[in-house]
């Protein structure tokens, strides 16, 4: 299986020609309800046009094999799977001798034993479907948070869509096979990604995604930003070669005193003149909407004959490849964007809402105090260790380095990500130089600072305070 994510994880297991493809879904809140006619309608989405797409056709019903009940999220994770029904391995026979200029297979072969090419494997954009089932549900609950996503065409070839659209014409982009965003633009993409089926050849393009409604602030820093981890899923599509925000690469022809999204009050809320940093600034969202291009590849797979190796006889050789393939995967690709843009943004929120929440125990406490129970619980970023005296009775420890004394002292209750390396049940903690610990007994406290509390990191310096079981309601 292939994971992404921290409080929103997504796990994809399958393969295109596979009996079938899903996905394992960890951290949808307890309760919440999911709406299966949304889902299906989002996958209809990403369904071949007649014309403009693959001949292959699928019904993509998606299975709910567990943590859904009555239509509610009644488990810790949910199982979903999408059955294969409508296969041909047959047109992918010789591509592991002679692979696709374009796709994987290369790489793949020359990775994997015994790798099988047929449908593109785990490389295929198949894979997307459980993508879209998962990001419908993720779309779901940012709704009803009051977060919009939308997404459409910007560009096939060359015919691009010169204006900058608003959120409700590009939802409007689901009325077009394209899904571009006027009927006019539909048409001509249409007829440019008929020419190039003709010509046995195939075109790319530009889909371009707005998210609405995140409040300032919202999102990671550093290397769990809300930018990084949009572009880390778009990425994650096949066939995408580059992801840009607001303005992109056209901000280098700026100046800073037109690039500067300049803030001013408008009905008593902070907004911004223009938007050519996407809607985020520092890896954090600054009120306006969230905008980004995503640029897809030709489809590699085309009839016309090209140059390729044939690697059992090291000798250059020539390929023309026949099968079921789409001559433009962009308008599939529309809804796929979308969907990683809601897992993305929906993790992104979740971190955010933990953040707050541990934000309102440090302003009461002065600190981070994660309770911790005598179980495993992974989503605690701390833990609690049962604090036992010196067997002579007497004061302090004294002064522990690196850990040292620790494991014959303390056993471990719960631990998770305190470091690299370190696993329970045996622990050493880094502890830093000077701490002392009292001979009451009682639960030792771990104090993790916030800033590594929320980024999934090992603290690099921890805070210690023992406390007596009866304060801690263990009495």
């Amino acid at each position: 299986m292939y994971s992404v994510g921290n409080r929103l994880k997504i796990s994809l297991f399958g393969k295109s020609h596979n009996e079938c493809i899903g996905c394992i879904i960890e951290g949808l809140p307890y309760g919440m309800e999911i709406d299966f006619d949304n889902i299906q309608r989002m996958m209809d989405l990403r369904k071949p046009s007649a014309g403009i797409g693959t001949p292959r056709k699928e019904a993509d019903a998606v299975i709910f094999e567990e943590g859904v009940t009555d239509g509610k999220v009644t488990g810790r994770y949910v199982l979903l799977r999408i059955p294969n029904t409508n296969k041909n391995s047959s047109a992918y026979s010789g591509f592991n001798i002679t692979p696709r200029p374009g796709h994987a297979d290369l790489p793949a072969l020359m990775k994997f034993k015994d790798f099988d090419v047929s449908g593109g494997a785990q490389f295929s954009g198949r894979m997307t479907a459980p993508l879209v089932a998962a990001g419908a549900i993720a779309r779901q609950y940012l709704q009803s948070r009051g977060i919009g996503i939308a997404a459409y065409t910007k560009s096939i070839y060359d015919i691009v869509d010169e204006t900058d659209r608003t959120f409700e014409e590009i939802s409007r982009s689901t009325n077009y096979k394209t899904r571009a965003a006027s009927a006019d633009l539909d048409s001509r993409m249409t007829e440019c990604i008929m020419e190039a089926s003709k010509e046995e050849d195939s075109v790319g393009g530009i889909v371009e995604c707005m998210v609405t409604g995140l409040p300032i602030g919202m999102g990671g820093i550093w290397f769990d930003a809300l930018d990084v981890t949009v572009a880390r899923l778009m990425f994650s599509i096949p066939a995408v070669k580059g992801v840009e925000f607001g303005k992109g690469f056209g901000i280098t022809a700026m100046k800073g005193s037109e690039s500067n999204d300049q803030y001013s009050i408008r009905d008593r809320r902070i907004t911004a003149t223009s938007n050519n940093m996407g809607g985020v600034c520092g890896g954090m969202s600054n009120g306006m909407p969230l905008t980004f291009d995503v640029a897809f590849k030709p489809t590699p797979s085309i009839g016309k004959r090209q140059r390729t190796v044939d690697i059992q006889k090291m000798r250059d050789a020539n390929i023309e490849i026949k099968g079921r393939h789409d001559p433009c995967i962009v308008p599939r690709a529309v809804v796929v964007v979308e969907a990683m843009a809601a897992i993305a943004v929906m993790d992104q929120y979740l971190c955010d809402q933990e953040l707050r929440s541990l934000q309102l125990h440090q302003r009461e406490l002065g600190h981070v105090v994660l309770v911790v129970l005598h179980v495993l619980v992974v989503e605690i970023k701390a833990v609690m260790l049962p604090c036992v005296p010196p067997a002579n009775g007497g004061g302090a420890l004294g002064k522990l380095s690196a850990g040292e004394h620790l494991r014959s002292v303390c056993r471990v209750l719960a631990l998770h990500e305190l470091g690299p390396g370190i696993e329970p049940p045996e622990i050493v903690l880094r502890l830093h130089e000077g701490l002392n610990m009292g001979h009451q007994r009682g639960h030792l406290v771990i104090l993790v600072p916030l800033e590594y509390a929320m980024m999934d990191r090992g603290p690099h310096q921890v805070q210690f305070l023992q406390v007596p079981d009866a304060q801690l309601g263990y009495a």
